[in-house]
This record gives structure tokens, sequence and C-alpha cells, in this order.
């Protein structure tokens, strides 16, 4: 049972890091002039957005997997 609470726990610090380090603007001050090239931070946050997100279905996938043999007596 505690290894289920702690699981718990687990699982919302991970949702509180992910969302944590989603909201966060960095704004830094660029002395050098601009390039001609596009901009691509909406393009790297939507990659590192999905990257989180695959991590975080990976969790839960394993967690439930976790609970299930858990109960059925499979890691008693």
């Amino acid at each position: 049972m505690y290894l289920v609470i702690a699981f718990l726990f687990k699982f919302c610090d991970v949702i509180h890091l992910v969302i944590g380090q989603s909201v966060v603007d960095v704004f830094l001050v660029d002395w050098e002039r601009p390039d001609s090239r596009p901009e691509t931070t909406h393009a790297v946050r939507q990659i590192v957005l999905f990257i989180a997100l695959s991590v975080l279905v990976l969790f839960i996938a394993l967690f439930v997997l976790f609970i299930a043999a858990y109960s059925s007596g499979g890691l008693a």
C-alpha cells in the first residue's frame, strides 16, 4: 500500500514539474543583430511539450501496469 501512495505522490510531482516548466517564459537580452531566419521558438515549445507529454503518458501507463500487477498479487 505504501508503494502505491509513493507512486501517486511521484505522479503528482511529475505533473507539477511538467506544468511548471511548460508555463515559464525566459527573456534573454541578445545584443547581436538579428538574422533573417524566421523565429523557431513556437516550434521548439511544441516539440518540448510533446516530449514532456509523451513521458507523462509513459509514466501513467507504467503506473497503471504496476497497480494492476500489485492488485493481482504479482508483486507481493
